[in-house]
Order: structure tokens, then C-alpha cells, then sequence
């Protein structure tokens, strides 16, 4: 299984490879490829929940797909979907990404049927055109960046990573408050996924303590007595 884990990292090579390094170092014996996406599920948190990974890849699109994607996601005058030429390369080999709290949006496979829909049945990357028509306005950017993905910054907040046309990657908090600007996609990744190692830890307890607090209080409800009439 390890194998073919490394198998479906392997394109994550050049401006991906921070990405690649890191999914490699959190591979584990509880690993495996999801056989109803193909995506690697790498790192499974059971503190978490009992189906958490700390990590989540999907596999590259065709371009064929990703061209038919943006044209029937394109609202007429009202939204024009246009993915950059840098970000339809990285879709080709990695159809978003779900590591460490940071997510990078794809191509949900629901949303590429005719009618696009939503669907929550089975993984999926969230939705690039949904955060480029909607997600976006709290964060205020410029009309000429695409929002592309996002990750945690605090417990009360998350960032949102947008690509300018130079192909710098700007980091803002809602509000258009910059965060950090980075020369390039493989440089932002280094750097972003060093920060949110070193905060996963800390994330993961908390969600444990959620957890823990959320079924004792259950567990409190279904013990109560009902009341006699």
C-alpha cells in the first residue's frame, strides 16, 4: 500500500515538492488509498475522529476535464470562472489537497457532472469555483487574484491563499489584511506547512478535549430522566 501511496505522490514534483516531502514524512501503517476516490488518506487521527487523516491527496485531472469544469461553471456576465494556466498544472497532478489544516481547492468530481452538484457522500476537495464566486468577498482581494485555498491561522480564524498574476502567492485574514507574500507556489508551500506542523499538535488536542466534551454531554442527555406526566 505504501507503494502505491508514493506512487500517487510522485508527480508532486518541482513547485509541489514541499507538499510531496511532507505527505511522505506522515505516512504511516494506517495509510491506504480510498477505493472510492483514488485519493491517498495518509496519517489517520483517531483523537480527531475515527475517519480523520492528517492528510488527504487527489489524484491530477485531465485537462480535458478541468477545461470543461470552468466552462460550465461560468455564470455568464454574472461569474466568469477563468483557473490561472500555473494552478491548471498543479489540478493535473494534485486535484486538491487536505494537510495539516491547510486545504487546496480542486475539481469536486460531483461538480463536474452536467448538472454541477455538491455532493457530501463520499471525499471530495472543496470547491474552487464556489471560493471564487463566494469565499472570496470576506477576504477583499484584488479582482485580478485567484483564491485557490486556505488554512488555519488561529483557533478563531483561517487564512485565504490567493495567486496573483506574477505568480506570487499572498496570504490575507478577512477584511484584506495581508498576512504574507511569497515569491512563488513551492516557496509559500515550504513555509506554510513548516507553520502548520508546528501548530498541529496543539489543534489536535483541542479538537480531542471538543470531542471528549461533546460526547460526555451526550452521554448526560440520554441518562436524564424524563419527566412523568
Amino acid at each position: 500500500m505504501h507503494e502505491e501511496i508514493r506512487k500517487l505522490l510522485s508527480p508532486l514534483n518541482n513547485e509541489l515538492a514541499p507538499l510531496r516531502q511532507m505527505a511522505e514524512s506522515l505516512i504511516d501503517e494506517d495509510s491506504l488509498i480510498d477505493p472510492a476516490t483514488g485519493a491517498a488518506l495518509i496519517s489517520r487521527r483517531t483523537k480527531i475522529a475515527p475517519e480523520a487523516f492528517a492528510c488527504v491527496i487527489y489524484p491530477g485531472m485531465p485537462h480535458e476535464a478541468i477545461t470543461r469544469y470552468e466552462e460550465m461553471l461560468s455564470d455568464g456576465p454574472s461569474f466568469s470562472l477563468t483557473i490561472p494556466d500555473a494552478y491548471k498544472t498543479i489540478l493535473s497532478r494534485c486535484n486538491g489537497a487536505e494537510i495539516l489544516k491547510m486545504n487546496l481547492y480542486g475539481l469536486p468530481p460531483s461538480m463536474c457532472n452536467n448538472p454541477p452538484l455538491l455532493s457530501r457522500s463520499s471525499r471530495q476537495p472543496l470547491d474552487l469555483a464556489t471560493a471564487n464566486k463566494d469565499w472570496r468577498r470576506a477576504f477583499q482581494p484584488d479582482p485580478t487574484q485567484f483564491h485557490f485555498g486556505g488554512a488555519y491561522y488561529s483557533p478563531e480564524e483561517n487564512l485565504a491563499y490567493f495567486l496573483n498574476p506574477d505568480g506570487e502567492v499572498e496570504a490575507l485574514r478577512k477584511g484584506k489584511l495581508r498576512v504574507n507574500l511569497w515569491p512563488n507556489f513551492e516557496s509559500f508551500l515550504s513555509d506554510e506547512l513548516s507553520r502548520l506542523a508546528a501548530l498541529y499538535p496543539a489543534y489536535e488536542q483541542s479538537r480531542f478535549e471538543l470531542r471528549q466534551s461533546w460526547e460526555a454531554e451526550a452521554k448526560t442527555k440520554k441518562k436524564k430522566p424524563r419527566n412523568k406526566k
